[in-house]
């Protein structure tokens, strides 16, 4: 596991030359607007150790530490392919209660990055398995970064990436207040309610 440390740009564009097109691990900071400040420095015509301007490429994503930053360095790269806004995946789900509960398959949508380090995710291949008689086909990948992704994380992470989806569909649809209404009431009191519509009653988010 990689801890925070002093970021060491110089290292991080020679890695990042080295490797033409693919992404390496630049550091970890310790809150977000810090690292997307890195992200807009090296998209910048000014940034240091990044030049010539506007050859690299960066993203900034979550780390187990803090937030990540990966950079590429993309100036005469042919065929480059941009990162992706999702990765889907097709994964064995064999429930989640303590007995067996058979498998199926399902199709999920995570973030690009490994959940860990930020890294990129690697892409989807086929594979097939049988269980119980039954074939199966679901996707297999490596991530370059070397951490495994467990289909139950996986699984997870694809649920709690809807919920998230679906909240901020909510909150812009509704009238309210970062999910308070406030209004006056008849006494002339003013009063505060949590709003149902993009956090339902119970619901303890």
């Amino acid at each position: 596991m990689r801890t925070r440390s002093r970021i060491d740009h110089v290292a991080a564009t020679a890695a990042a030359k080295s490797t033409p097109g693919v992404f390496t691990f630049v550091g970890v900071y310790r809150t977000r607007p810090a690292a997307e400040s890195a992200t807009d420095l090296i998209a910048s015509e000014t940034a240091p150790f990044y030049q010539p301007a506007r050859a690299y490429e960066s993203y900034a994503a979550p780390h187990e530490d803090g937030t990540a930053v990966w950079v590429r360095y993309v100036q005469d790269v042919a065929d480059l392919e941009p990162l992706p806004e999702a990765m889907t995946y097709r994964v064995c789900d064999r429930g989640a209660g303590p007995g067996y509960e058979g498998v199926r398959v399902v199709t999920v949508t995570v973030d690009p990055w490994c959940p860990r380090c930020g890294g990129p995710r690697g892409k989807a291949r086929p594979y097939r398995f049988c269980e119980d008689g039954d074939y199966y086909g679901v996707h297999q990948w490596d991530n370059p970064c070397g951490h495994v992704d467990m289909y139950s994380a996986v699984l997870a992470e694809a649920r709690e990436r809807t919920r998230r989806l679906e909240e901020a569909v909510a909150r812009a649809a509704c009238s309210c207040e970062n999910g308070v209404i406030n209004y006056q009431a008849r006494d002339r009191e003013f009063v505060s309610l949590e709003c149902t519509e993009c956090k339902p009653a119970g619901d303890a988010r």
